[in-house]
């Protein structure tokens, strides 16, 4: 009884050690997996040289395999879309159905020891509904990659990982190019829309998906961590939210507009991304698609834009028609010349169509007109006089009243000149002598009390035989005897002895036998007119001969409000406005007219120098306890650099190497080994000026799981060992004890 119990034990033991090394996943049952049979699909033997193609699942699931079982440089095309999980996300980017129903991807190259080296053509084919949720596993499409992807779509994908992840890889160590992705990406390590870590080769992609940043510690709209090259990647977005280098932020219009596929095809041979714009959102990778082009419709394109037919490279010149100006009137107005453009509708004060201006800009309002006053001038008798008048400095017009309301033509305010009155031979009006004498001359004594009746300018025909001579005592009368041949002027005035000390008062008047009688002279009031200002002013603008500037309008009234625009040369920028003339005051580049012109001149100044960039190994992570450098470089001259700052503090010289090829710091191990684990924000110092802040992360070394499962089965097979020995010794001690028994029965 005995030996049959010690036996049973053995054979329990034996059966416990052979159970403890099976695989628990070899227990599972196969209708719980989705994605049971995937990768049994028969493909051609393998041959590393040779390029398969996968039409289906199983043959995606089969690829997989392969590589991840060491056929590492075996490479693939797409043949055709492939569908893992129908419709996995919904309109929000959530998951539509229980997990428990999805098929789960393996990556390809699931660990660093299978990364994939072969080449894996999309072909221009999508791959929808990429579905991983793991702790343990690398999450992407790829795992490990250091070869080629190109020419792919992954869109309607969830992708989540403890560790590192990616649409198209977590940890990119070769190329990608030509890719897009549209979906759901999350991590607790690094994640980003096209990888989570690049440390190879990017370009010509676009993302439109969502990455989750939750507990990672680097996150980006393209990748987490680069530590490559990214060349024209970009993602949706309103505005710029990316911190790493080389990655541009679009906005919906932009995609949809053309311009996103135009610039994913620049510098290529031939366009690999397509877009019918107007009915697809986004570029494809499919020529059945058209072609974008870029450039300008007519004069009216203020930018490029873009269209599915050829354009023209540059903007077609303005079809200009010239509108003459009008004469200015003070009443009703008037315009200056100017020029519109049939085609863009717009409108120039220029014929070369190069300042624009706005429209009904050329029309000059009527302001009234601008008097200047002319005063009366007495005629005399031998030159003319004038009478008040007024006249506008805008219109030209002539006015014989101050508010301007009663127009005359010209030289209607003129008047003629008096001619002599000679009397005796002396001119009554500026005593001027004709050279004659008269027929009787008074006595000197008479001529001491008496003044000679002045003659009228015209003389009788003939003299009558008896002639009265005045006396001193007598004054002429008002009437001549009726044999007087002529009348006497009604104007005839008494002349004034010169030794008389009094004036005499002036003879009434009596009707004169001249042709013309002098017109009555009205002098204007003083200070009735106050000269106005000129309707328009002009804006002189001068430049320093680094730039150059405009005002808008040029031409301007009093009270108009004028802009300023400054523009200067490259490598100098806007200092300040100086007024040479016209007292205005400029606040915010304008400024209101006054009453004279305008001189103003611009000034510049040089820009000063831009600060340096850092160009290479922004983003960079480095791994606790490893031996490994962190390589950062800046495009500063490498003879200015002085200092390295970390976290805003300049670290001691030791702890890095500095070389030339612009500036290439090398931080040490030992010193990274000091640092925390996360970010950590860097400056290159050059004398007084610094670089712009770039940054790398140390990362805690991440426990091998494999290494957890060799312990797990060291222990098993320990255990396992001690169960034999301990059964070897009961059984031999129960032989022992049995041969004891039998000899003592014996």
């Amino acid at each position: 009884m005995k030996k049959i119990l010690s036996g049973f034990i053995s054979i329990l033991l034996c059966f416990m050690l052979v159970w403890s090394l099976i695989p628990v996943t070899a227990f599972a049952e196969d209708d719980e997996d989705p994605a049971a049979g995937m990768g049994d699909s028969a493909m051609d033997p393998v041959d590393e040289d040779a390029g398969y193609e996968i039409n289906n699942t199983d043959d995606l699931f089969t690829f997989a395999a392969l590589v991840n079982s060491g056929y590492t440089k075996i490479s693939a095309v797409l043949g055709s879309d492939i569908t893992l999980n129908k419709d996995l996300l919904d309109a929000d980017g959530k998951l539509t159905s229980d997990t428990a129903d999805l098929i789960s991807w393996i990556p390809i190259g699931d660990s660093n020891d299978t990364a994939f080296e072969g080449e894996f053509d999309g072909a221009g084919f999508t791959i929808r509904g990429l579905y991983m949720d793991t702790e343990d596993a690398l999450g992407g499409l790829f795992g490990v990659l250091k070869g080629l992807v190109k020419n792919l779509r992954i869109e309607d994908s969830w992708i989540e990982s403890a560790r590192d992840a990616g649409a198209i890889a977590a940890w990119n160590q070769g190329t990608i190019q030509n890719v897009s992705f549209d979906g759901h990406v999350g991590s607790g390590n690094t994640a980003g829309g096209i990888t989570g870590i690049n440390e190879g080769d990017i370009s010509r992609c676009y993302t439109t998906g969502t990455v989750e940043e939750g507990d990672a510690i680097a996150v980006g709209p393209v990748c987490g961590v680069n530590a490559g090259t990214i060349d024209e990647a970009f993602y949706l977005a309103e505005e710029e939210t990316d911190d790493l280098d080389d990655t541009e932020a679009m906005n919906a219009d932009q995609f949809a507009s053309g311009e996103l596929c135009w610039r994913l095809n620049q510098g290529l041979d031939a366009p690999i991304f397509f877009q019918n714009l107007g009915d697809d959102d986004a570029p494809v990778l499919n020529d059945t698609h058209g072609e974008v082009y870029c450039g300008y419709t007519s004069c009216a394109d203020e930018d490029p834009v873009y269209g599915n037919e050829t354009l023209s490279e540059e903007r077609p010149p303005h079809i200009l028609t010239a509108h003459e100006g009008t004469d200015i009137d003070c009443s009703e107005g008037g315009s200056k010349a100017y020029w519109s453009c049939e085609g863009c509708g717009k409108y120039f004060e220029d014929a070369e169509g190069t300042i624009e201006i706005e429209e009904d800009s050329w029309i000059i309002p009527a302001a009234g007109h601008t008097l200047t006053a002319h005063e009366a001038v007495e005629p005399t008798c031998t030159e003319k006089g004038s009478s008040a008048y007024w006249s506008c400095e805008v219109c030209g017009k002539y006015f014989s009243d101050a508010e301007g309301t009663t127009e005359i033509s010209e030289d209607s305010w003129l008047l003629p000149a008096l001619d002599h009155d000679f009397v005796n031979g002396t001119c009554t009006r500026c005593g001027e002598k004709d050279g004659t004498e008269p027929e009787t001359q008074p006595s000197s004594e008479e001529a001491d009390t008496q003044a000679p009746s002045a003659e009228p300018e015209t003389k009788p025909s003939a003299e009558p035989e008896t002639k009265p001579t005045a006396t001193p005592e007598t004054q002429p009368s008002s009437a001549e005897p009726a044999a007087q041949p002529t009348a006497v002027p009604q104007t005839q005035p008494t002349a004034v002895p010169q030794t008389q000390p009094t004036v005499m008062p002036t003879v009434p008047t009596v009707p004169t036998s001249r042709e013309t009688d002098p017109v009555p002279v009205t002098m204007p009031e003083p200070n009735t007119v106050a000269p106005t200002a000129p309707t328009e002013y002009m804006i002189s603008i001068s430049d320093d001969g680094h730039g150059h500037a405009s005002a808008n309008p040029a031409f301007a009234s009093t009270g108009v409000t004028v802009t300023l625009t400054a523009t200067p040369n490259d490598g100098y920028r806007f200092k300040e406005w100086q007024v040479l003339s016209g007292g205005v005051k400029i606040t915010g580049d304008k400024f209101t007219v006054g009453y004279d012109n305008v001189e103003i001149k611009v000034l510049f100044e040089k820009t000063p120098d831009a600060p340096p960039s850092i160009i290479g190994g922004n983003g960079s992570m480095w791994v606790e306890g490893s031996d490994t450098s962190v390589k950062i470089t800046s495009d500063g001259d490498y003879y200015s650099f002085t200092d390295l700052k970390v976290d805003g503090s300049v670290i001691a010289k030791k702890n890095y190497t500095a070389t030339a090829g612009s500036v290439i710091v090398e931080l040490k191990p030992d010193y990274l080994n000091t640092l925390e684990e996360g970010r950590h924000n860097v400056t290159f110092v050059f004398g007084q000026l610094e670089s712009d802040e770039g940054w790398f992360l140390v990362v805690a070394q991440k426990e091998n799981p494999v290494s957890k499962i060799n312990v797990i089965l060291w222990i098993i097979v320990i255990a396992a060992a001690l169960s034999v020995i301990a059964t070897t010794i009961i059984l031999l001690s129960g032989r022992k004890k049995n041969r004891e028994e039998d000899y003592e029965d014996y």
